[in-house]
């Protein structure tokens, strides 16, 4: 790991649960801002405007 993070002392505890927490924010969010616009629409309009 010290290629990946090169600036940062070897003894910094919170690096990897920081790193961590970050990216399962970003996968949290990246699920939820697509699933909260096909929630906005109707199943039948969308079938309907598809081709």
């Amino acid at each position: 790991m010290r290629l990946f993070v090169f600036a940062l002392p070897d003894a910094s505890p919170l690096l990897f649960p920081g790193l961590v927490g970050l990216m399962v924010i970003a996968g949290v969010l990246a699920v939820l801002v697509p699933t909260r616009r096909a929630l906005a629409i109707q199943p039948v309009e969308a079938l309907r405007y598809d081709t």
